[in-house]
């Protein structure tokens, strides 16, 4: 199967599970809410419809490649040889940018710093509770983002996958209960195509790897759910940053070298 196809069917197979979940709690809340308990974090049918991108993603190259194509996949979550740079941009100037913004936003006085030194303990605690790294970066960057790299420049890329990251976040902004509840769909798009960008800029300069982009995600969370960042501040924030990453390395391939290694190829 090409790998157009693969794509169309991917995306449509990621959204079908998750908007399809949100439709039956929306037609079904009584029922749903006897069998699963009240739609929150801890529910079972959001941990599945958080999953639906890597879940895709499994079962794909499960139909496709077999075992070894999974383990391959699976694989690019354990790639950590890279430049310590990488690992300094998200474990640290993400986060500072995330209290950057909750300064500018009037929560900085909020904040404790004197327990500073816990910061990696509690970051690294929430891969346990927070769904969304795991659940969504080994399809969106592992399994979508090689196969649109094939197709169109970094940058077009980057684009394509933020708007579909970020659309696909609306059943969790309109439903009650969630912490996503009532942020503006607008920013979730925006926000989902800045960080779409600096993904694969990271994506791109690390050998392909899914740890990488993984790291970004749970410290994109963290800012905003435990420093408490106000959103809008933030993904401002960082698009300017993604900004100036597509100066300094240009639309076309997103990196610190020219990509032309097997990780740019759609092969798992």
């Amino acid at each position: 199967m090409e790998d157009r196809r693969v794509l169309t069917v991917y995306f449509g197979l990621t959204f079908i599970i998750t908007w399809g979940i949100a439709l039956l709690v929306l037609l079904l809340p009584s029922q749903l809410e006897a069998i699963f308990g009240p739609m929150s974090e801890g529910n079972p049918l959001f941990f599945m419809a958080v999953f639906s991108p890597t879940l895709s993603s499994l079962l794909l190259t499960g139909l496709l490649k077999g075992r070894e194509g999974m383990w391959t996949l699976v694989c690019r979550l354990g790639r950590w040889r890279f430049n310590i740079f990488f690992y300094f941009f998200v474990l640290i100037l993400v986060p500072a940018l995330g209290y950057l913004a909750a300064v500018l936003g009037g929560k900085g006085s909020d904040l404790d710093l004197r327990y500073w030194y816990l910061y990696l303990p509690l970051l690294f605690s929430r891969v346990f509770t927070d769904p969304g790294p795991l659940g969504e970066e080994l399809g969106w960057r592992g399994f979508a983002l090689p196969r649109l790299l094939q197709r169109y420049d970094a940058l077009k890329a980057s684009l394509i996958l933020g708007f579909l990251w970020g659309v696909w976040h609306l059943p969790a902004v309109l439903h009650s209960g969630l912490p996503q509840q009532g942020v503006s769909i607008l920013v979730f798009v925006l926000g989902g195509i800045a960080l779409s960008v600096l993904s694969t800029w990271l994506y791109n300069s690390t050998g392909g790897s899914v740890l990488i982009t993984t790291l970004l995600h749970l410290t994109t969370n963290f800012s905003l759910i435990i420093i408490g960042a106000p959103i809008w501040i933030f993904m401002g924030l960082l698009a300017g940053l993604a900004i100036l990453v597509i100066v300094l390395t240009g639309p076309a391939e997103l990196s610190r070298k020219p990509i032309s290694t097997k990780w740019s190829e759609g092969v798992v």
